[in-house]
Parts: C-alpha cells; structure tokens; sequence
C-alpha cells in the first residue's frame, strides 16, 4: 500500500495543477458559435472586433485587452456581453481545420518516414542503404496526400 500512495499523491498534485490552468484560460478566448452550423469563431487579448450596442445603428471597431466573465475590456472602454446586439462577421475567417498547414504537416512527416528508415537500417541495424519499396510507398503516399491538402484550401 505505501507504493501506491506516492503515486496517488502525485496524481492528485497534477489534478489540482491542470485545472487551476483551466480556470485561468477560460478568461482568454471568447468563442462565438453560428446558429445551426458547427462554425465558431474565436476572439482573444489584441484582437479586432466590430460589435454593434443595443439601440444603436453603426458597428464600432476596437481592440479587445483583456475578457473577464461579464465584460470585454477595450483601451479605454468596458462593455458588457448583454450589452452587444450584433458582431460584424465580415471578413473573419470561422476556425476550422487548417488544410494548408495540415497538408505542410503531412508532407514533413512523409518525408521524416523514409528518413527515419534509413536511418534506422544503417545506423541502428548496421545494413547497407537500400530501397525498401513499402517504406517509399507509404513515404510517398503520405506526402502526396499533403501536398493534395495544402493545395485544396478552399477560398475565402
């Protein structure tokens, strides 16, 4: 039993770390979902965002400082979330996958495959360099599946 209670003991340390991080990077991002679609965007401190109050018919643009759980802190201003009627989605993009920068990722690692191969056949198992033709395929296939993502981003 005294074996188990270190381990416990660390287990509930690292508990108690990770969610008082959480409770901190709630106050971070402000993420806004579109109505009956799974698109979301997501504002954070130094971001731009134009936003129109109740009772008003202009959309005003400013830079977010700081979020807090009841208001959106600007340079010289604090405005309240039930005090915004509307957010101007134009020109923002909703977050989403990356295909561009997946693609880049899965090029990188198709190539790291074959590299990774050979190094392990000549350095680790001490074999002459030669052409393994299942690691060329799966190496090559990976990365033309990269290349295929990054180049199908769609527009904006």
């Amino acid at each position: 039993m005294e074996g188990k209670l270190p381990a416990f003991l660390i287990l509930v340390f690292y508990v108690i770390i990770a969610s008082g991080s959480h409770t901190f990077a709630q106050r971070e991002m402000l993420v806004l979902e579109k109505t009956f679609t799974n698109k979301k965007l997501e504002y954070g401190s130094g971001d731009e965002i134009s936003f129109k109050l109740k009772n008003e018919d202009f959309f005003r643009t400013d830079h977010i400082v700081a979020l807090n759980d009841t208001a959106i802190e600007f340079h010289y201003n604090q405005i309240a979330y039930h005090e915004i009627a509307a957010i101007d989605l134009k020109g923002r993009r909703f977050s989403g996958a990356n295909l561009r920068a997946i693609g880049g990722k899965l090029q990188f690692v198709g190539l790291a495959y074959i590299a990774i191969d050979q190094f392990n056949q000549v350095v680790v198992a001490g074999d002459d360099a030669s052409f393994n033709s299942n690691v060329w395929i799966v190496g090559g296939l990976i990365y033309a599946a990269g290349t295929i993502m990054k180049f199908s981003q769609p527009k904006k």
